[in-house]
């Protein structure tokens, strides 16, 4: 269970991002507004974790599952480090009204999980039922804490975009070569 608060908390970087992004511009995200991006994010994380439970589980030898998601954790990871440049945090406002409204959020909630729905896939048959509660409550909280100090912080620092994306995708490499050399050895 650990684990997957840990590995919400580090997929949740990107939701940390655009909150700052948003309380900077004062973008104004509602309490259930934010329950819907983070319901977007348990919702495809969960069919994430199902599908690889069953599909991975049923279909693939437990060394065989253990390796396809450690192959998962690692193309994340790079994935995350080579799409750097394209990463903006401050999207989703798309008609500029400083309001986040219900399909901006779904729309927001499906980006930010993008890359949890496939660390669930890359779970394998170690996939948690927890992990997609972690996500819906890391989501949340971090969404929540970037506002805050989007919106309080006077003189807060440019924040750089490809840190926020290289830190997570650094961590799933490093998950992924960690289970690769788990399974091996």
């Amino acid at each position: 269970m650990l684990f997957c608060f840990l590995l919400a908390f580090i997929l949740s970087f990107d939701s940390l991002g655009i909150g700052v992004a948003y309380g900077v511009k004062k973008i104004y995200v509602p309490k259930t507004i934010r329950l819907i991006i983070s319901l977007a994010s348990f919702t495809l994380s969960f069919i994430s974790t199902a599908v690889s439970r069953l599909a991975i589980s049923v279909i693939f030898s437990p060394f065989v599952s253990d390796l396809i998601g450690a192959i998962i954790f690692f193309v994340i990871g790079i994935y995350m480090l080579l799409s750097l440049n394209k990463s903006d945090l401050s999207f989703g406002d798309t008609d500029n009204s400083l309001d986040i409204d219900r399909k901006e959020a779904l729309c927001i909630g499906i980006a930010v999980s993008m890359d949890s729905s496939a660390t669930g896939l890359g779970l394998g048959t170690n996939a948690s039922f927890w992990f997609p509660v972690a996500i819906f409550c890391m989501q949340y909280l971090m969404l929540s804490l970037g506002i805050f100090l989007g919106g309080t912080v006077k003189k807060f620092p440019k924040i750089n975009d490809k840190f926020l994306t290289a830190i997570p995708g650094i961590i799933l490499i490093t998950l992924g070569l960690l289970r690769l050399f788990n399974i091996i050895f």
